[in-house]
């Protein structure tokens, strides 16, 4: 018996609805960045935002108990630990697990300045070059997965999204890399929209919150 296959998330997103004004700007900030470790760090913080506010989705609206999770000795305070409580929960799927986890490898290369070789300290020179970083950004699936739905990549809303991942960049490791920091950090604003709007009506009728799609490819 075949498996029944699911219409992915980003093949439904209700694009009327997002406002990406923000990303877009965000985005043009780090493509500005000349460093490729800096544009590293930034895009990927940018996408641990949205992910953050994913997972408070589904906490008590009680500061004192949800916010210490996050702090840097909190449960929640690694990028490691959202990532795996947010497939936990179904926010995401395994293809977007997998470039999360890819994301979070790249960030904490970029982020060791210090390297130590025959008893002598320098800066690593790591860039979007360097042969593990490059691999690892084409290990990303969400730029393939991007260009092949149409409506997503051609529309109004999104357009900004196709000058990050098309033809011409989809082999370039640092663009693979924003493209995929900013598509996924998309996909979690829309994401949350949806179960905002679902919750009220679920609420309404037994109090019980919306189970998430999973952003997955």
């Amino acid at each position: 018996m075949s498996k029944k296959t699911q219409p992915t998330f980003l093949g439904s997103l209700d694009y009327q609805k997002i406002d990406y004004r923000i990303s877009r700007a965000v985005s043009e900030e780090i493509e500005a960045e000349q460093s490729d470790r800096g544009c590293g760090i930034m895009a990927s913080a940018y996408l641990e935002e949205f992910l953050t506010v994913a997972l408070r989705q589904y906490m008590v609206m009680d500061e004192k108990i949800s916010e210490p999770l996050f702090d840097l000795s909190g449960a929640l305070g690694t990028f490691s630990a959202k990532t795996k409580l947010a497939f936990a929960l179904s926010i995401v799927g395994r293809g977007a697990y997998s470039d999360m986890n890819q994301i979070r490898e790249i960030r904490n290369r970029f982020a060791h300045f210090l390297l130590i070789a025959d008893g002598k300290m320098g800066l690593d020179q790591v860039t979007f070059k360097s042969e593990e970083i490059r691999d690892r950004c084409k290990a990303l699936r969400f730029p393939e997965e991007f260009r092949t739905i149409r409506e997503y990549a051609a529309h109004e809303r999104t357009h900004w999204l196709s000058e990050l991942i098309n033809k011409d960049t989809i082999n370039n490791p640092r663009m693979r890399f924003v493209g995929t920091c900013m598509g996924l950090a998309v996909a979690l604003q829309a994401q949350r929209l949806v179960l905002v709007t679902h919750d009220c009506e679920l609420i309404k009728r037994s109090g019980l919150p919306a189970k998430p799609v999973p952003i997955d490819y």
